[in-house]
C-alpha cells in the first residue's frame, strides 16, 4: 500500500534540464495520478488497485501527512473513486466516490471535513461536485438532461442543462466510459473536463455550459451502436489525446499525447496479453496545451523535456509524473523556463 512507501526521497538536480527537481519514491506502487495541494504537498493516487490508498506527501521534507483507507466508514473509499479535485481557493481535497455514492471533503492536512451524498437522488448520475452556495452540480447524462444544479438542503432541482447539443455527445460518451479528467475553478463555481479520446475541453458552471472547445486535433468519437449503446474506441483509429488537466491563474493546461498505433501492432499486443503495456506506451505526452479559462480559446503549446503520465500546473510550476529506470518520479519544472 502507498502508506508503506517508506517515504524515502532522493533529490536529484539535473543540470541538463532547466530548473528541474526530481523526487523519487523508492517503494511506490505504480502511481496513477498526482494532485498538487500546495508547493510542497502532493496527493498520490493509485486507483488501479483496490487495496491501494491515497496519500498526501510533503515532497521536500519526506513527511507522510496522511493516507485514506479502503472501506465504507467515514473518510474511507470504495476503490471506485471517480474524480479528485483540489479547491483553488482553500486547497481542500474534494473526492467523488462512485462506489460509496458520496462526496468527501478533506483539509489540506488530510482531515475529514465533510461527507455528503449526491443531492436530489442519483438515478442515472455519474458525478457530483459541491458548489460554494449549498448546491451541487450533478452530471446525469440521461435522455433529457446532461447536468443539473441541485439544492443540497431541499434536494430540489434548480437548473437543468439539457442534453440537446451535438457537441455534448462525445462528452457524454466519455463520461459513461469514465475516460477523462476534471479540474475545478472554485471562484466561479465551475468545473473543467477534458475528454480522453475526443480532445474536447468543456467548462460547466451553475449557469450552464460556459464553453466547449474542440481540441487539437479534434478526434470524432465512434458512432453509437444502438440508441443506448456505445462503441469502444479502437487504439489504431482514435488518437489518445487528453491525459490530464489543471487550472492555474486564468488558463487551462491540458497534457496532450496524440499517439496512435497500427491495427497490426494493437493486435500483436492483444494476442500476447500485453494490452496494458500498449496502453502505458500510448498514454504519455510531452505537450501542454494552454487554453483561456474564460472563453476556451486556444493560446499556445508548451513542450516538456520528457514524456509524462500526468502533469499539473500550480504556482508557475509544472508537477509531472513520469517513469525512469529507477521507478516513478515526480518532477517539478519552472513554467517560465519551458
Amino acid at each position: 500500500m502507498i502508506r508503506y512507501l517508506a517515504i524515502v526521497l532522493v533529490l536529484l538536480i539535473c543540470e541538463n534540464v532547466n530548473a528541474q527537481e526530481n523526487f523519487i519514491y523508492d517503494k511506490v506502487y505504480n502511481p496513477e495520478n498526482i494532485y498538487v495541494v500546495d508547493d510542497s504537498l502532493v496527493l498520490i493516487a493509485d486507483l488501479s488497485r483496490v487495496d491501494e490508498e491515497l496519500c498526501l506527501v510533503n515532497i521536500y521534507t519526506e513527511h507522510n501527512i496522511g493516507c485514506t483507507r479502503i472501506g465504507y466508514g467515514p473518510g474511507e473509499f470504495s476503490g471506485n473513486v471517480t474524480s479528485i479535485l483540489i479547491d483553488q481557493l482553500t486547497r481542500e481535497i474534494i473526492i467523488w466516490d462512485g462506489g460509496n455514492q458520496r462526496i468527501s471533503t478533506f483539509s489540506s492536512s488530510m482531515e475529514l471535513l465533510k461527507e455528503s451524498p449526491p443531492a436530489g437522488g442519483f438515478s442515472g448520475g455519474l458525478f457530483a461536485f459541491p458548489l460554494k452556495n449549498g448546491k451541487q452540480l450533478v452530471l446525469r447524462m440521461n435522455r433529457d438532461s446532461f447536468a443539473e444544479i441541485v439544492d443540497e438542503n431541499s434536494n430540489s432541482i434548480e437548473f437543468i442543462i439539457e442534453n440537446e447539443s451535438e457537441l455534448l455527445h462525445p462528452i457524454r460518451d466519455n463520461f459513461l466510459l469514465k475516460q477523462g479528467e476534471f479540474a475545478t475553478e472554485s471562484a466561479k463555481n465551475s468545473i473543467v473536463y477534458v475528454s480522453k479520446y475526443s480532445s474536447t475541453v468543456i467548462k460547466i458552471s451553475e449557469d450552464g455550459v460556459d464553453f466547449i472547445t474542440l481540441g487539437k486535433p479534434n478526434i470524432p468519437f465512434p458512432e453509437r451502436e444502438q440508441e443506448d449503446g456505445l462503441s469502444i474506441p479502437s487504439a489504431h483509429k482514435y488518437i489518445t489525446s487528453s491525459l490530464d488537466v489543471s487550472i492555474a491563474e486564468r488558463n487551462v493546461y491540458v497534457l496532450h499525447s496524440g499517439k496512435k498505433t497500427s491495427y497490426n501492432e494493437g493486435f500483436w499486443y492483444l494476442i500476447r496479453g500485453r494490452i496494458l503495456e500498449l496502453q502505458d506506451k500510448l498514454e504519455k505526452g510531452k505537450v501542454l496545451l494552454v487554453y483561456n479559462l474564460n472563453d476556451g480559446s486556444f493560446e499556445r503549446s508548451i513542450e516538456l523535456p520528457f514524456e509524462a503520465k500526468k502533469a499539473k500546473v500550480y504556482n508557475n510550476k509544472v508537477y509531472a509524473l513520469h517513469e525512469t529506470k529507477g521507478g516513478p518520479v515526480i518532477t517539478v519544472l519552472s513554467l517560465e523556463e519551458l
